[in-house]
């Protein structure tokens, strides 16, 4: 092997190994930030949005969470964020949760927007693993 495809094989190593890897943030102020440094190279300008209620450990109520993400450069970047417990239809609890869920998701697509990305409903199946 000469130094120049050694060089190009472990080029190739580091890109999958980056591929592989997950930026992830939990603070909605820091992911936004993050994108708008990267506007140029998030895949396709698309950043997707979405809620997800899931159980909590025990299951007597779920969590309603917050999730976004996007490819920049062939690396998968994304936020979830806790709005708050849903305790059932109703509940001042729940209402409380998805009153903050729509906050959240509000200033994520208002950051979006500013940076010239569009956001789309769903989200990356890795991302909710």
């Amino acid at each position: 092997m000469t130094a120049s495809t050694r060089s190009t094989a472990q080029q190739a190593d580091m890109d999958a190994a980056r591929r592989d890897a997950v930026v992830r943030f939990t603070d909605v102020a820091e992911f936004p930030g993050e994108l708008a440094r990267d506007a140029e190279l998030v895949e396709r300008r698309i950043v997707r949005l979405t809620q997800e209620a899931r159980a909590a450990q025990g299951g007597a109520f779920h969590y309603l969470l917050v999730h976004a993400g996007a490819v920049i450069e062939g690396q998968f970047v994304c936020l979830t964020a806790c709005a708050g417990q849903h305790w059932g239809e109703g509940m001042p609890e729940t209402k409380a949760a998805y009153a903050k869920a729509g906050e959240l998701a509000g200033r994520i697509r208002t950051a979006c927007e500013a940076a010239g990305l569009e956001t789309r409903p769903g989200a990356f199946e890795e991302q909710l693993r």
